[in-house]
């Protein structure tokens, strides 16, 4: 059907239902979210927001595929749950047509927690034509008029024949709808699908976490047969998003999930399929895991083909063919957003990734078609060796256009998934009808609008003609083939209610019937593109392409300030959030090294530890206030008990630091430890199942190796302390390599949470000192008696006017070096919960062994330490390293600060 050859179909739109306003001037409730051809494909069903259940009948007398209205009615209405407090809307989720009977329709129609079947019918109806009042005598034909009611004559009825039944005769058909089944109070949480089972008895409702199994004449009896509902809902980590039964076998099943897993399922196995019969999953480049991995791999919609061989899904990204006998790859997986994946961060900051588009199969599963933004949809061969499209866009303008669709190459330069580095994501200026300019804007950054999206559609089940959904329209869209290698050409009617106005020489039918508020638009598949209309769009491209290099020569003429502005706008939120993380980390983690040399000769490193956990507990209770609920605390986002395993490591490796120092181990000396971190982070990962490239491993050895000969080469190059001994540098060293250890490991555990409850390194920041505070309490005694001698220490000495104040207000010394070591600290922790949060535990230990050769270099110039050879030598490898892992690494890290956390997003 998708064919590239210059004699293959093209798209025509051919009706239009409704109203075809602006997306501004359309109310919530006009907006339509389900579209389904029935089983023969003369009827259409189609459901909004409002409740509203709307029906096409196809129109027999027209040759084309042309379609009329049938009815409409109100399937559901607003509800509240007054146990639950919750307001459960009418919006109509699904419908699916059942087998018919007799003359009836039959259909289920579901919102999020009620579904419901109906029964569509003509009913006659029939008015009185006679009866035994005669006309003469009815008061209002008296003479005297009055109105007034008079007793009938007793010569009238003399016996019983002259008594007459009343008469009925047929005045009109209409259409009914009333409801048989009600199937009700089955789903705790909200339904996503259902689907009837080709034994025509049974269908499946699936919510978030249960796939119930329903009869169609019970409705208060269903029977669960998938729960993925953990014990503990702070568990969870995956939902169903959607099910279907397969079209041939009435025993099997699929549902599909957030995590991008296909699960088909055989009910003659046991009640509860909780265990799959088949896993169709494909699984991710490690290093292309990024932090919206996991919801762009999230399935939005899965489909079985007519025959049942196949499977189709689709996610934010992509459109997948599967095999239902290959599970472990696809047969053809199709880019569909892909120009989008450098904007992710755009699209979740206005909920954009979390559309949940759809997917269908022509009726010979030869085609696929799903849709995108810019109110654009597209058709593929479902064949994996084309590789073209068809990509329409249902607006305004596409009623106008004598042709639409032709297909192209998929990775041509006017395709929109094409890589050409010319055009941004690709272009799709190729595209006839003059649609080039319109179909470029979807893959342009400034021109994308995400309100105008086509998310539901529905194809014929025996033609190739389409139904779409556009904000409150549909299109459907038929095909015509060329006779005689001519173009058909026919005259068409427009329909209004209660008009018909008459119309010649259009290639295409316009119906506006508004019912309810539902827009549908009909496209006409037809005749083939001829080398002269390829021809005719040549001069047409050549403009297009000589505008589009006009604009360029007019920015450059415009000077260096315009782009100066527009690299700007574009790159100053990156750079602005880079330089406040990286200002954090080097300035608050460096400065602290000058206040930790001061205060290291009379203050141990367990009253220090405390003092910065209790400062930073009291700032994060400030940002985490919320005097609504429970104990002024905000809810966590992530529970509380996945939290303590990170407190307890992150107190132990905090306190296990510190108290290093109390066995003669120097700055210069911790320093070189503790560069060993990213030697034990990459260890640990891959250990943990991560990978790393070549070039990756590289430049942590040549990284940690500068750090250790700097910092060796100064320790070298000292005269020793008298008073340290052996066994207790021994121990010293002990100690720090058991931090770092754990280091590593609580690195990995924070990456493994992010990943699942979102970047949430405020809470972490907050319950990981918080939490902790209670575990100092043995080391009390002890840090009571240092902070005693920390308070007799002499007063702080300053130069100029705080020297004088300080003269009247003694401060002692040490305490000031605490609170500066204390703020200081505050400062590189939030710069390091920053970096957590946007990139790997190895990124981050890459970052902070550069930032502890810094601290280094200060240590010595500050305290009038000579620079050694070797410590030059080392700042080189370090610096050389740290470059040579920028070029190594395949992850892109997102530059943009993610405030809110995915779980509050999805909600």
């Amino acid at each position: 059907m998708v064919d590239s050859d210059a004699n293959s179909p093209t798209w025509k739109f051919t009706q239009c239902f409704g109203d075809k306003g602006d997306v501004e001037d359309i109310t919530e409730a006009d907006i339509i979210s389900t579209v389904e051809f029935d089983h023969t494909g003369n009827y259409l069903a189609t459901g909004d927001k409002g409740g509203r259940v709307v029906l096409f009948e196809r129109n027999e007398t027209k040759k084309t595929c042309e379609y009329k209205f049938h009815t409409e009615f109100q399937s559901h209405e607003p509800e509240f749950d007054y146990l639950k407090s919750l307001e459960i809307e009418e919006k109509i989720n699904k419908i699916k047509w059942c087998r018919r009977q007799n003359s009836s329709h039959y259909l289920l129609s579901t919102n999020d927690k009620t579904i419901k079947l109906w029964k569509v019918f003509e009913k006659s109806l029939k008015v009185v034509a006679e009866n035994n009042l005669s006309h003469d005598v009815t008061p209002g034909s008296l003479a005297g008029g009055g109105g007034a009611p008079r007793a009938l004559p007793a010569h009238q009825f003399r016996n019983a024949a002259d008594l007459k039944l009343p008469r009925l005769t047929h005045h009109d058909t209409v259409v009914a709808a009333v409801p048989r089944r009600t199937y009700a109070n089955a789903h705790a949480y909200h339904i996503n699908s259902i689907s009837v089972n080709s034994d025509g008895e049974t269908f499946i409702s699936s919510d978030d976490l249960r796939i119930n199994l329903w009869n169609l004449n019970i409705q208060d009896q269903s029977f669960n047969i998938v729960d993925i509902k953990p014990a503990n809902m702070e568990e969870l980590t995956e939902v169903i998003t959607a099910a279907e039964f397969h079209p041939m076998s009435c025993n099997w099943f699929m549902y599909a999930s957030s995590k991008g897993t296909i699960k088909l399922a055989d009910m003659r196995e046991s009640a509860l399929c909780d265990q799959h019969a088949k896993l169709f999953e494909q699984e991710e480049d490690p290093s292309s895991r990024s932090f919206f991995s996991e919801i762009i791999s999230s399935i939005s919609d899965v489909r079985f083909s007519y025959d049942g061989r196949y499977i189709l899904s689709r996610d934010y990204l992509t459109v997948k063919i599967w095999d239902i006998n290959m599970e472990r790859q696809p047969v053809k997986t199709i880019p569909i957003h892909e120009h989008l994946r450098p904007r992710l961060c755009d699209t979740y900051e206005n909920d954009s990734i979390f559309d949940k588009f759809e997917v269908v199969f022509s009726g010979d599963a030869k085609n696929v078609m799903t849709g995108s933004y810019n109110n654009n949809f597209m058709i593929y061969p479902s064949d994996p060796d084309k590789e073209v499209e068809v990509v329409l866009q249902a607006d305004k303008s596409a009623f106008k256009a004598k042709k639409v669709g032709v297909p192209t190459p998929i990775n041509s330069s006017t395709s929109p998934t094409s890589t050409n580095g010319s055009k941004k994501g690709g272009s799709r200026a190729g595209s006839p009808g003059g649609q080039g300019q319109r179909m470029r804007k979807e893959t342009d950054a400034d021109q994308i609008d995400f309100n105008k999206k086509i998310l539901h559609m529905s194809w014929h089940p025996f033609e190739d003609s389409i139904a779409i959904a556009a904000t409150n329209n549909v299109s459907c869209e038929s095909v015509r083939y060329p006779q005689g290698g001519r173009q058909l050409t026919w005259s068409s009617q427009l329909f209004v209610p209660g008009y018909l106005l008459a119309s010649q020489g259009l290639r295409t039918t316009l119906a506006f019937i508004t019912r309810g508020a539902c827009t549908l638009y009909l496209g006409l598949r037809l005749a083939s593109f001829s080398l002269q209309s390829h021809a005719a769009f040549a001069p047409d491209m050549t403009r297009r392409d000589d505008a589009h290099r006009n604009a360029i020569e007019l920015e450059l003429e415009s000077g260096p300030s315009s782009l100066a502005q527009r690299f700007a706008r574009e790159m100053g939120p990156s750079l602005i959030s880079a330089i406040t993380m990286l200002g954090l980390i080097f300035g608050g983690c460096c400065s602290n090294v000058y206040a930790l040399e001061a205060i290291l000769t009379t203050i141990t490193g367990t009253l220090l530890t405390f003092v910065q956990f209790l400062f930073v507990a009291v700032t994060g209770f400030i940002a985490q206030f919320d005097w609504k609920n429970p104990y002024f605390l905000a809810p966590n986002k992530v529970p509380i008990r996945r939290w303590m395993i990170n407190i307890v490591l992150f107190f132990t490796i905090n306190v296990l630091n510190n108290h290093a120092f109390s066995y003669d181990i120097s700055v210069p000396v911790h320093i070189i430890l503790r560069s060993g971190g990213s030697i034990t982070t990459m260890a640990a990962g891959y250990l943990y199942g991560k990978k790393y490239t070549r070039a990756q491993i590289l430049a942590v050895v040549l990284l940690t190796f500068g750090v250790i000969l700097a910092a060796w080469s100064d320790s070298q190059a000292k005269e020793p302390k008298e008073s340290s001994g052996r066994p207790a540098f021994s121990t010293g060293l002990v100690i720090l390599f058991v931090a770092q250890v754990l280091s590593a490991i609580m690195g990995l555990y924070t990456e493994a949470t992010y990943a699942v409850y979102g970047p949430q390194w405020k809470e972490n920041l907050f319950y990981s000192h918080a939490l902790s505070l209670p575990l100092f309490l043995p080391f009390f005694p002890s840090m009571a008696r240092t902070m005693v001698h920390l308070l007799r220490s002499p007063p702080l000495q300053t130069p100029g006017i705080f020297g004088v104040a300080f003269n009247l207000v003694p401060v002692p010394s040490q305490l000031v070096y605490l609170v500066t070591n204390v703020l200081t600290q505050y400062a590189c922790i939030r710069g390091v919960n920053l970096l957590a949060a946007l990139s790997t535990a190895l990124t981050v230990t890459i970052v902070l062994n550069i930032r502890k050769l810094v601290s280094l270099l200060l240590s010595i110039w500050l305290f009038g330490n000579v620079l050694a050879p070797g410590t030059m030598l080392g700042a080189i490898v370090v610096f050389s390293a740290g470059g040579l892992y920028t070029m190594g690494t395949k992850r892109k890290v997102e530059k943009k600060i993610v405030s809110n956390g995915r779980e509050e997003k999805t909600s």
